[in-house]
């Protein structure tokens, strides 16, 4: 026998033009003919194809034929003799092969396959041997030199050049074959077999993972030879989930689950045999508390009223709302938001100031989230004074089951630098200046006018009084003890200069303000002056010696 092609593998390959001289090494003897046959395959049109001798021995003058696709040598003498194959393509591309002829004389050559062969657990696998002599092989023997611990191979028939290998333990296996010649001359050649398996693949125990929050999970997968895949995929997920998983290639991805519930999570391995393997990694999600969702800020004016839209998110389902004022400016009187227990809900801001409303949303499963927007009253105006006041000494002021204790009333006066004195017909307080009335001071017009846009007549104020746009002038500020069910009131203060601010250019308070049994020695506290000009605000305190610069009602109603 001549050794034919026993891998079926291309001697030269590339992605265009392919050519396959079939087995590299070929046996002969002197003077004994063998042929050679070669195949070109490419993406266009094979157009050139040949055989050409190479090195022969020394001396050496061969018989060679050589075709397109086939040759012959018949050599003179031992030794080795190459012989090439190439082709062209329409392309331009060029690939060639290499075949080596052995003239040899003596005892048999064994001829095994070249190339690794593979197989499955179980699956039968024809292993074609070959041998030369130059007389005749007349006997072929086939064993198992090595295997893994505890296979049992067979090889049947094992007195044949082919024989069929079954296993059905994967591993690397090496095969013998032995020829032998009728002069009991003999060799071997081993042959390579690998019985192959998927991959060996682990998803990690299940996974407690709280909801709207992203978990890692990473697999494991091993081969006999290589891995050269690998995905995951989301296969089961709670209803009206719409978790996936990111990435999907790799051995390890991330999921975030968005619904209490079990999340399988398929993780499946391929390797370079084209076998693959899948394992099932469990995610629990477990319910967290909703998130709750509201503005971040809301700027408004004093006395404005605004909407508070909140939302909430939820591994399940937001079945409460619940709105409620945490933070208020000093001297702010503004009620809980209404309704409270809805989405929306609208609060009124009575001065300027920073105010907090908090939201709390509660889901099916009891569990509460909260946000919180906070509501800047900007002043408006140019000039904006605001007072308020406690009863002192005890804090009745916020709690109804103290009926009379919110039975009193303080007066804020404001005045210009040609108003004669208080409660004059130029001072701006309840009398002059409620209800919609401004007291007409005729420097600036309409814009320079006071007016008050809250006058609180019971309770703690506050009382506001506005100027628009102040003109160049020094303006003064008064608080008049009116009447009250207690007999003493502590009082407060701010001014505000400029639009836009949220914080006081100056606060006083608290000063504690009495009244007289005829109430016209009630105390009247001339608090601040207040100059504006060239762009300036500045505020001068009227107190005397550390003071407070308290006179009676009398009094104020004759002086400034």
């Amino acid at each position: 026998m001549d050794g034919g092609r026993l891998d079926g593998a291309a001697s030269d390959a590339g992605p265009d033009l392919a050519v396959d001289c079939g087995r590299r090494d070929r046996y002969t003897s002197p003077r004994r003919p063998i042929a050679i046959e070669a195949t070109a395959t490419s993406i266009g049109t094979v157009t050139t194809t040949g055989w050409a001798l190479g090195s022969t021995p020394p001396t050496s003058m061969p018989m060679f034929t050589g075709g397109s696709t086939a040759a012959g040598l018949t050599p003179d003498m031992t030794g080795d003799y190459s012989l090439q194959f190439s082709a062209m393509d329409n392309l331009g591309h060029v690939a060639t092969c290499e075949v080596v002829v052995h003239s040899v004389v003596g005892p048999p050559i064994a001829i095994c396959p070249e190339e690794e062969l593979v197989t499955s657990p179980d699956l039968p696998l024809l292993v074609t041997g070959d041998g030369y002599d130059d007389e005749g092989v007349v006997e072929w023997a086939w064993s198992v030199l090595t295997a893994p611990p505890s296979a049992s191979p067979s090889l049947d028939p094992s007195d044949a050049p082919e024989t069929t290998f079954t296993s059905a333990t994967p591993g690397r296996y090496t095969l013998q074959l032995r020829v032998t010649d009728a002069d009991a001359a003999s060799s071997t050649c081993e042959a390579q077999v690998r019985v192959n398996t998927p991959p060996v693949v682990m998803c990690p125990p299940p996974t407690d993972a709280p909801t709207r929050q992203p978990v890692s999970i990473t697999a494991t997968a091993t081969d006999d030879t290589m891995v050269v895949g690998t995905t995951w995929e989301m296969v089961a997920r709670p209803t009206n989930s719409m978790s996936d998983v990111e990435p999907r290639e790799g051995l390890s991805t991330v999921t975030t689950p968005d619904r209490v519930g079990t999340y399988t999570l398929r993780f499946t391995a391929t390797d370079s045999d084209g076998l693959s393997a899948s394992c099932d990694a469990i995610v629990n999600g477990t319910p967290t508390p909703p998130d709750a969702i509201c503005p971040d800020t809301i700027t408004t004016t004093p006395l404005s009223t605004v909407e508070l839209v909140g939302n909430g998110i939820d591994d399940g389902s937001i079945v409460g709302y619940a709105w409620r004022l945490v933070e208020q400016p000093a001297g702010s009187s503004a009620s809980q938001p209404t309704p409270p227990g809805n989405q929306r809900a609208r609060m009124m801001v009575d001065v300027a100031g920073e105010y907090l409303a908090r939201l709390t949303v509660t889901d099916n499963d009891g569990q509460s989230g909260t946000c919180t927007t906070r509501v800047r009253a900007v002043s408006a105006e140019g000039l904006r004074v605001e007072m308020f006041w406690n009863p002192p000494d005890r804090s009745c002021g916020r709690h109804p089951e103290l009926p009379d204790c919110d039975n009193s009333d303080m007066d804020l006066h404001v005045i210009n630098s040609s108003t004669p004195a208080w409660f004059d017909v130029s001072d701006c307080y309840y009398a002059t200046c409620q209800s919609g009335r401004s007291v007409a001071w005729g420097t600036g017009g309409a814009e320079d006018d006071p007016h008050l846009d809250l006058d609180t007549v019971t309770g703690f104020g506050p009382e506001n009084t506005n100027i628009d746009r102040p003109v160049p002038d020094t303006y003064r500020v008064g608080v008049h003890f009116f009447s009250s069910s207690v007999d003493i009131a502590d009082v407060f203060v701010n001014i505000y200069c400029g639009r836009g601010a949220t914080a006081p250019i100056a606060s006083f308070g608290p000063v504690r303000l009495h009244q007289s049994v005829d109430g016209d020695g009630n105390d009247f506290w001339r608090v601040a002056d207040v100059t504006v000009g060239g762009g300036t605000c500045t505020v001068t305190d009227l107190s005397l010696s550390g003071r407070p610069n308290i006179i009676s009602t009398q009094d104020a109603r004759a002086m400034r």
